[in-house]
């Protein structure tokens, strides 16, 4: 795997809830299985990162999006002033 792939991850909304995708899903299965399922209504099946087995009944009056893309860095911590008239951690 390089690393763009371990920075990557697939979310998938269903009817504005959002789940992440494991790793090992085949999005254009999915893809396929979801187009078919509008079509005759049937429950389509991904697994999560966390390794929950995911069943839900598709249909046409459902909606889905996948997006796949990296992860998001983890926000930076926030400094701040310390009340005292010091810099504390910005101090030079």
């Amino acid at each position: 795997m390089t690393s763009s792939q371990t920075d990557a991850r697939t979310l998938m909304s269903i009817d504005d809830e959002t789940v992440v995708l494991s790793p090992d899903q085949d999005v254009g299965a999915i893809e396929q299985r979801l187009q078919d399922a509008v079509d005759h209504p049937q429950f389509v099946h991904v697994r999560l990162t966390d390794g929950t087995d995911l069943s839900f009944l598709m249909s046409i009056a459902r909606r889905v999006s996948i997006a796949t893309g990296a992860r998001q860095p983890k926000s930076p911590p926030v400094l701040s002033l310390v009340d005292d008239d010091t810099i504390g951690v910005l101090d030079f």
